[in-house]
């Protein structure tokens, strides 16, 4: 795809999940027959790409100073169709994240600031997430501690997000900048309309605007009043909230707005959060030319958080934990998830079932009573057999499936 190359291929039984740089030699034919080659090391970028979306960590500015705020911003641009998601994914979403930041000592780095979301129905399920349809940016503070002396700053950090349409494809890659020092800030043209588009769609905290929750039945309203006649202009009103079990989006949503009163009805969700007095999230209004308002309301307890940066030598990659662990550890975790599971109540009524069937052997050879368990472990085995199959086969084909994918589509569900 132009200065791009992408090659999928079928993946080494012993493939290592670490892996994400590649070292070695690539080489292909171009149109005039010739055979070309190019040595190939690992590098860390600034940007990650596959075939359905391109990520990018930018910076506002040109230069960092020590002491002042930078702002930095991941960029993602999902193809058409697809989507990413916001802080609270909705009824299946989970969002983009940016984790294990190295940087200079002392450097102070703020959460990701999110642009309102989009409400996303999930084709004809009574499923919607909260996300993102086209190109977005999630802007992150950075400040660098004020008596920094380096001549320039690297920052990196590990970028881990979901891209989804009909199934969910989980993306990571990490990603890294590096910036020289200045004294002055430098604006970064190049990048300066994204950082502005932006902050135009950050919901304000800022408001008089306050939260009234009701129940009734199966219903749930949420009212949300003003001292002011601000919500005349719009038509249309959407509210997203900052954990789940608040309200079910679903299809069955009533919307009435009055001057200086909005209220948005939802059914109960199956197991709603108790004593709920008010309600955290986003609310976004929407008038009748599509233009999009959008309030924040913040729950003190889980507002934003900073992080200071251990020193740079503290980051080890060659760690202790499963990455390095051995096959009988492995096993043992293994062996330990599968007493667990056959504990849960999904699987273990199953089991006592099969348990008691084995009485009806009772008085019978110890042959049939041996056949019966082989002709039992057979059939487990031969269906999780088929189901790999149909995976490998799916993958083979170009499908950028895994474990449970079928679980994501509503054919399968219904």
């Amino acid at each position: 795809d132009g200065n791009r190359i992408q090659i999928s291929t079928e993946q080494h039984r012993r493939f290592s999940n670490e892996i994400t740089q590649m070292e070695g030699l690539l080489s292909f034919v171009d149109e005039e027959g010739n055979w070309k080659a190019y040595d190939i090391s690992p590098q860390i970028t600034n940007s990650a790409w596959d075939h359905s979306i391109e990520v990018e960590l930018l910076s506002e500015t040109k230069n960092i100073v020590p002491g002042e705020t930078t702002w930095l911003g991941l960029r993602l641009d999902p193809i058409e169709n697809w989507h990413t998601y916001w802080k609270m994914g909705g009824d299946s979403g989970d969002p983009t994240s940016l984790n294990e930041w190295n940087a200079p000592e002392g450097t102070v780095i703020g959460d990701i600031q999110w642009p309102a979301p989009h409400w996303l129905p999930f084709y004809d399920t009574d499923l919607v997430n909260f996300g993102y349809e086209e190109e977005i940016l999630l802007p992150v503070s950075v400040t660098v501690p004020e008596d920094y002396a380096g001549e320039s700053v690297v920052l990196s950090t590990l970028a881990e997000w979901y891209v989804c349409d009909q199934i969910c494809i989980p993306g990571e890659q990490r990603l890294s900048l590096t910036l020289p020092v200045g004294v002055i800030p430098e604006a970064n043209v190049s990048t300066s309309q994204l950082f502005a588009n932006a902050r135009e769609n950050l919901p304000t905290s800022e408001h008089d605007i306050t939260s009234i929750i009701a129940v009734a039945g199966e219903r749930i309203s949420l009212g949300f009043e003003s001292s002011n006649a601000i919500f005349e202009e719009y038509t249309n009103a959407w509210f997203f909230p900052d954990q789940r079990r608040i309200i079910k989006p679903g299809p069955l949503r009533d919307v009435s707005i009055q001057q200086n009163l909005l209220q948005i009805t939802h059914q109960q969700p199956r197991r709603m959060v108790e004593d709920l007095t008010e309600v955290f999230g986003v609310l976004v209004l929407e008038n009748e030319e599509g233009a999009r308002t959008a309030f924040e309301f913040i729950d003190p307890a889980t507002d934003a958080n900073l992080i200071t940066i251990m020193p740079l030598a503290a980051s080890d990659n060659s760690g202790s934990g499963f990455g390095s662990g051995s096959l009988p550890l492995y096993m043992l975790f293994a062996m330990l998830g599968g007493v667990i599971l056959n504990l849960m109540p999904c699987v273990f009524p199953v089991l006592s079932i099969k348990a008691l069937s084995f009485t009806k052997n009772i008085g019978e050879s110890r042959y049939k009573q041996r056949m019966d368990g082989v002709v039992y472990s057979a059939g487990v085995i031969t269906a999780f057999v088929i189901l790999a199959s149909a995976l490998i086969a799916l993958r083979a084909g170009g499908e950028a499936v895994g474990w449970a994918f079928q679980f994501q589509q509503p054919w399968f569900l219904a």
